[in-house]
This record gives structure tokens, C-alpha cells and sequence, in this order.
């Protein structure tokens, strides 16, 4: 097991665990602001990973156990990514191979836009976030319409269960660290007040500065090996869409460029093949 600690990132209180030696690897996880999701997503991984690599991995913004924003205007993504950035200054990363997954690949992605060569590589699982500027699918909307009362065992297992091909890596210490989470008064205040500023505020910003990401990679800004992950059955970000959207957006721009399908496996396949992404990744690593 790993053992969370604390540091400060620009007054924000933010979680993280360290584990591991050798070359630098960060790990972000996705969801947004308001939602249940945190580095325990990537429990399955830490591990493993941590045999080839120092590894970092922390809740974002507003996220896990790390404070929300401190005022309305940063509730945007510009604000998640600067807490990232800051988060790394505070552990003194300069340099990492950053792996992203769903909207943390999106975070991945624009923190070497914005702080060129600070990636080594860019490792992006399941997101639609690069390619859609984070405008929300019907298969989240539909979510939002359809979720229980909040904090409810219900609730929790909601989304998960409707992004897995297999319920399998949906473990009982999983759910109780986002029923946890679900009961910290800092969630459920976080979430309300990004339900009332993200049409307005939120997903306008972050449409604009995904054009700007998406010009950026066009004009040749990616000089780092990049790794697409998917998983072949992912119901929120389908692989015949997004996934090869992506991959043609990588490709046709950065000659280093490499995609792995997990077969039988929805969103989270890091999850879902914890072992096999290990692999994957550490060989992408050791050949970047």
C-alpha cells in the first residue's frame, strides 16, 4: 500500500504519494472538478510502476482530498493545469515523463505546451479532452441525468460501472475511498459550484484553449515520443472516434508517435489491465 501525504501548492492543500527510483513519472488522473475521482484511480498501477520508475502521482484541483478553488474564477481548467505546474515546482520536477488519462491527458498535454520541455514523453489514456476541447458526450450527460442522491454507495458506482467492460477492477477499497470522498463537505461544495459556473465559465474557456492546444500540436509543438493507450471497448470516449482521432492528430504531427488497444477493456483500462500497462508504459519509457 502507499502512504498519501500533503504538501502546499500555492495555499492549496494538495495530496499526493511518491513512490519508486529512477527516471520521473507523474501521473494524472481524470475526472473534473465536482467529481469523485483521485490518484486511487491509478492503484492498480503505482506499484508496478514504481519498479521502473520515481513515480508521482496527486489529486487535482478540487479533486480526492486536495482543496477546491479558492474563488469562482478558478473554477477552469487554466486553473488545474497551474496547480499541477505548481505542484511539481513544490517537489522540485523538473522534468518527467507525464501520463494522463481522460481529462488528465488534456492536463498532461498542455503543461508541456506551457512549459516546454518539462516532458520527456506523453503517455494519454481514454480521453476525448485533446480532440473535443472537453465539451461533455451524451454518455456523461446521460450520467448526470440518471445519477442517485449524492454520497449514495449508488451514486459512487454509477459511472465506473457504465465506463468498465468488466466491473472487475471495481474493488470494495476503490469504492469506499469515493464514498470517502463523497462525504468530505469540500466535494460536495466543490461540485455545486462548478454545476453553477460550467456552462458559463468552465466549458467556454476550456473550448477556447483546446483550439489553442490543438494548433499547437498542429504547428509541430510535441518534440517528445507520444503513447496512446485505449481501451477497444470504451463507452465515453469510443476507440472509432476519438481514439483514432487522436492518433491521426498525434501522428500526422509528431513522427514519434505510438497507439496500444487493450482489448476487452471500457474506460479505465489502465485499470482493467493493470499488469499490461505496466509493461507498455515502461517499455515506451525505455525506448523513448
Amino acid at each position: 500500500m502507499y502512504e498519501p501525504k500533503f504538501v502546499d501548492v500555492a495555499g492549496i492543500r494538495t495530496r499526493y504519494v511518491e513512490l519508486g527510483a529512477g527516471e520521473p513519472l507523474v501521473l494524472v488522473h481524470g475526472g473534473q472538478l465536482g467529481s469523485l475521482y483521485c490518484l486511487d484511480a491509478w492503484g492498480l498501477n503505482l506499484e508496478g510502476l514504481a519498479r521502473h520508475h520515481h513515480v508521482y502521482a496527486f489529486d487535482k484541483l478540487g479533486q480526492g482530498y486536495t482543496d477546491g478553488p479558492r474563488t469562482e474564477a478558478e473554477y477552469t481548467m487554466d486553473a488545474i493545469v497551474q496547480h499541477a505546474h505548481g505542484f511539481l515546482q513544490a517537489l522540485g520536477v523538473e522534468r518527467a515523463h507525464l501520463v494522463g488519462h481522460s481529462r488528465g491527458a488534456y492536463v498532461a498535454t498542455r503543461l508541456e505546451m506551457e512549459h516546454p520541455g518539462l516532458a520527456k514523453s506523453l503517455i494519454l489514456v481514454d480521453s476525448t479532452s485533446i480532440v473535443a476541447g472537453g465539451i461533455p458526450t451524451p454518455f456523461y450527460e446521460r450520467i448526470a441525468e440518471s445519477s442517485p442522491p449524492w454520497g449514495t454507495r449508488a451514486a459512487v458506482l454509477l459511472e465506473p460501472t457504465a465506463n468498465a467492460y468488466s466491473a472487475r477492477h471495481i474493488t470494495e477499497d476503490f469504492v469506499d475511498g469515493l464514498m470517502k470522498i463523497a462525504a468530505l463537505p469540500k466535494s460536495r461544495e466543490v461540485a455545486e459550484k462548478f454545476r453553477a459556473v460550467r456552462h458559463t465559465q468552465y466549458y467556454p474557456l476550456f473550448a477556447r484553449q483546446g483550439e489553442e492546444l490543438v494548433a499547437w500540436i498542429k504547428a509541430g509543438g510535441v518534440q517528445v515520443p507520444v503513447l496512446i493507450v485505449w481501451g477497444f471497448n470504451d463507452p465515453s470516449a469510443p476507440l472509432d472516434s476519438f481514439g483514432m482521432n487522436t492518433l491521426h492528430l498525434f501522428a500526422a504531427h509528431v513522427p514519434r508517435t505510438q497507439m496500444h488497444i487493450f482489448n476487452q477493456a471500457g474506460h479505465y483500462s489502465f485499470r482493467e489491465h493493470p499488469d499490461e500497462l505496466v509493461a507498455v508504459v515502461s517499455a515506451f519509457i525505455a525506448a523513448s
